[in-house]
């Protein structure tokens, strides 16, 4: 029997989740995503830890950069690192390694504008969904250890022996990314500019989602048509997202298992 801990989400209630810089012009050349001049700010989609955060093929990777954002650029101290629990900032070489890629640093190129290595956003994907499937497991009550256990290779490098230990790497991890959040001084200019503004990465935010739902105590269903984790469904209003009363994680899904539904009723009526 696993320990019991108790889990509290501070401060409590949700946190406004701020917008992500998008770059809709961006190319892949090899290992290297260059963001090119256009960038819009814009809303994060909503549970991009569930939904977003296991794509990490290069095409994926490519497209959540153009749709998505949050890119860490090395206009940022540390090369854009903040945002990673200290441990991981190296892990992204190994990452990269183990998939036959050399990581480079983001940089800034004259001419061509920033660049970063598709590791840098990757691997980022890859430490959101753990925290994602460590969150999912916690609200439906099941063993911790074995997620982190599993992520030991392009992670942390070692298995995780139980519970106290898988939440102390989520907390570590977690709080490293929450750091942005914290009390801190905003300065906003006359015409709404803030001075000085710092933008968040989607691994920030993708957390930020993580924790505001922990504190929500959403429960996590599983799409019966698509198998997709979610808590609320999404992609039908865009003022609000349902959390009660649903089924399929999106109403693209409801409508394809309506379709199916009436085609197998159909084809059972003519063997009938």
């Amino acid at each position: 029997m696993h320990e019991q801990l108790s889990v509290t989400a501070w401060p409590g209630v949700a946190v406004p989740v701020p917008e992500l810089t998008r770059w809709p012009a961006a190319n892949l050349d090899g290992e290297l995503i260059w963001l090119g001049p256009d960038q819009t700010e814009a809303v994060p989609p909503a549970e991009i830890y569930l939904r977003q955060a296991r794509r990490t093929s290069p095409g994926d990777v490519l497209d959540f950069v153009r749709s998505v954002g949050g890119v860490p650029i090395a206009d940022r101290p540390s090369g854009g690192a903040e945002d990673l629990h200290n441990p991981y900032v190296d892990a992204r070489q190994q990452f990269a390694a183990v998939r036959g890629r050399s990581y480079v640093a983001p940089d800034y190129v004259a001419g061509r504008g920033w660049v970063v290595h598709l590791d840098e956003v990757a691997y980022r994907l890859r430490v959101l969904d753990v925290l994602g499937r460590h969150a999912v497991a916690y609200r439906n009550g099941d063993y911790l250890a074995p997620i982190w256990t599993e992520a030991s290779a392009p992670l942390n490098g070692r298995p995780c022996k139980d519970e106290r230990e898988a939440w102390t790497h989520f907390s570590l991890v977690a709080n490293a990314a929450l750091a942005r959040f914290h009390v801190r001084l905003q300065v906003t200019s006359n015409d709404g500019n803030e001075i000085l503004p710092l933008a968040p990465t989607f691994l920030e935010v993708g957390v930020l989602q993580i924790v505001n739902d922990l504190a929500d105590e959403v429960d996590y269903l599983s799409c019966p048509h698509c198998a997709q984790v979610f808590a609320r469904q999404v992609g039908g209003s865009t003022h609000y997202s349902r959390s009660t009363g649903v089924t399929y994680c999106s109403p693209r899904c409801a409508t394809a298992a309506r379709v199916k539904a009436y085609r197998a009723r159909k084809q059972a009526e003519r063997k009938s």
